[in-house]
């Protein structure tokens, strides 16, 4: 090649460079929390009725994301629902089996949990379920939830109100209990082998106080003398700030912390540098 010849990727390479650039400039120019997500399922928590569940044994409970109402039914409505559709891995009467746990006595806070979330039915006999689209309906989770409380006692639906707690006080005690494996921003982590803490932008307040109540997969239980309500009703309102929160700094990039800004650093900015250089260094 002469030394007049322009290289071949020399009409890519600056192109190539101001485009990484850019990305990086946009990156600290700001946007959006969690830009993209769906979080049209949650409540405002300032609109959030307090949820709990009403007593009666005609009657079920219909779970919406923050607020339970009754309708009429009868007494065994959820268990042919439940033979159905989980007594092949749990039991007919709950008790467990070789591949799935039991399921009397977890109460109705852990299998609203489960259930809400889409975790169960498991898709396969994967260690952790991951949330999915709910399978049931309001109507027949509330039969199956009913049925299973039915089993043995349990935690019961936990009562959460949001727009009752205190921003403040949910900061710290969401970094003293929650933030270790939940990461600060909500975002999820790994807690050990095979094993991990969901990330919590698509968990409405009912489902955090579920699974405060209930403890489940790895995570501890709370029950009241750890944490009374008025605490959950502050960390179900701290959780929801973590979802609109503002990122002053530019994009949250997934609010990963450090991997994800080292990531864009190397590989964006000191790629782009590199490649600057080699296409100067490869001129007259």
């Amino acid at each position: 090649m002469s030394r007049t010849q322009t290289p071949r990727f020399g009409k890519w390479l600056i192109p190539l460079a101001l485009l990484a650039v850019a990305s990086g400039l946009a990156i600290t120019t700001g946007a959006p929390a969690h830009a993209g997500e769906d979080n049209s399922a949650v409540n405002n928590p300032k609109q959030s009725p307090a949820a709990g569940a009403p007593q009666g044994s005609g009657a079920k409970n219909v779970y919406s994301q923050n607020s339970i109402h009754a309708v009429p039914t009868g007494p065994d409505a959820g268990r042919q629902l439940f033979v159905q559709s989980c007594s092949t891995c749990h039991g007919v009467s709950g008790g467990g089996t070789e591949v799935a746990p039991p399921v009397a006595g977890a109460g109705a806070a852990k299998a609203d949990f489960y259930l809400s979330t889409g975790r169960m039915p498991a898709e396969g006999p994967t260690k952790q379920a991951n949330r999915r689209h709910p399978t049931f309906s309001d109507e027949q989770r509330a039969e199956i939830v009913q049925y299973v409380a039915s089993l043995a006692k349990g935690p019961p639906i936990p009562p959460v109100d949001p727009s009752r707690g205190d921003l403040v006080q949910g900061n710290l005690l969401y970094s003293t209990n929650c933030a270790a494996c939940h990461h600060a921003t909500g975002s999820g982590g790994a807690v050990g082998r095979d094993y991990f803490a969901p990330g919590l932008n698509q968990a409405t307040p009912l489902q955090v106080a579920e699974a405060i109540r209930s403890g489940p997969g790895t995570m501890p239980v709370f029950n009241n003398g750890a944490l009374n309500d008025d605490q959950v009703n502050s960390i179900a309102r701290y959780v929801e700030h973590l979802k609109t929160a503002d990122h002053p700094g530019g994009y949250s990039i997934g609010s990963l912390g450090p991997f994800s800004e080292g990531f864009i650093g190397w590989i964006v900015g000191l790629g782009a540098l590199l490649g600057l250089a080699r296409w100067i260094g490869s001129r007259d």
